[in-house]
């Protein structure tokens, strides 16, 4: 389904999607969960929380059991099947996980039989899935953006970071943006005044889980994010992703070591923000729970 071809109308009625806000959201990543309810609230976007949702699976789950791992995504699109709206996503390993269950259960029959009949979960695919920030980036959306921002985002240098698992593979993510140089994010923080730099590790991954069980290996591809950050100018980072947040915003003591100079590089969620730019006050009140402080990239915000 190409959602593109239905604009999300900015009218007086809320527009309503169903939201899917994963473990991270009500956890480690309860600040993005925040964020993103207090802007959407502010936009005019109901978001109506799946009833009985369960884990994913992202991101481990598909390398031990395959049929598991679809079926525990299966049952999130099945309840929200019933539903009849698009289903909202802001995690980008929980996107990725439901948005690819999806494409495999439209074009894998033997799949979605193994899953109907081993599991009981009939999802015969459609269900029309979509990362937050594609919603935000939408042009009357953006438009509405641009009329609720009250502290435009000047005076840093914002670099956005995708991550690995939001634009990829693009024939199951739906070819929503370029895989190599996606510009979503970049037009949302633009909307609200951002400065953003042109960098070259936007779509590189951090090693998500891999911090946990190889974290030499993760440290290495999390310290050439910081060092092409850095020599790009960039003064904070945007993410969409929990794993890519925890990893950039809690290792930079490891990133320093690694690169001889100190890392101090503020990373905040898009949505996170897109609040600030908006004077939004349950957003600012969690903002002091970033490891690394982003006190001293809000003061320097004209």
């Amino acid at each position: 389904m190409n959602w593109q071809a239905k604009s999300l109308p900015h009218t007086e009625q809320p527009m309503k999607l169903s939201y899917y806000p994963g473990c991270s959201l009500h956890g480690t990543a309860i600040e993005f969960d925040v964020s993103t309810r207090e802007v959407c609230k502010h936009l005019g976007v109901e978001l109506v929380e799946l009833d009985d949702w369960n884990c994913c699976g992202a991101t481990a789950a598909h390398s031990l059991n395959r049929d598991l791992a679809a079926a525990a995504s299966a049952r999130n699109l099945a309840i929200a099947s019933r539903r009849g709206m698009p289903l909202a996503v802001p995690c980008a390993a929980c996107y990725h996980a439901l948005k690819k269950t999806d494409y495999e259960m439209r074009h894998d029959a033997d799949l979605a039989d193994r899953i109907r009949t081993e599991f009981g979960i009939d999802y015969p695919g459609g269900v029309d899935v979509r990362h937050i920030m594609h919603v935000f980036a939408d042009d009357e959306m953006l438009a509405a953006i641009r009329q609720k921002v009250t502290r435009p985002l000047e005076g840093l240098k914002f670099g956005c970071y995708y991550g690995c698992l939001i634009v990829r593979p693009p024939e199951a993510m739906g070819n929503i943006d370029d895989p190599e140089n996606p510009q979503k994010m970049e037009t949302i923080l633009n909307a609200c005044g951002a400065e953003t730099v042109d960098w070259s590790y936007k779509t590189d991954c951090c090693g998500g889980a891999f911090a946990l069980g190889r974290p030499a290996t993760a440290m290495k591809l999390i310290a050439k994010i910081f060092d092409n950050a850095i020599k790009s100018g960039i003064e904070a980072i945007a993410v969409a992703c929990p794993l890519c947040h925890a990893n950039l915003d809690g290792r930079q003591p490891e990133a320093s070591e690694i690169l001889g100079r100190e890392v101090n590089m503020p990373i905040f969620y898009f949505t996170e923000l897109m609040g600030v730019a908006m004077g939004l006050a349950p957003v600012k009140k969690i903002l002091g729970k970033h490891l690394t402080s982003v006190q001293p990239a809000l003061e320097k915000l004209s």
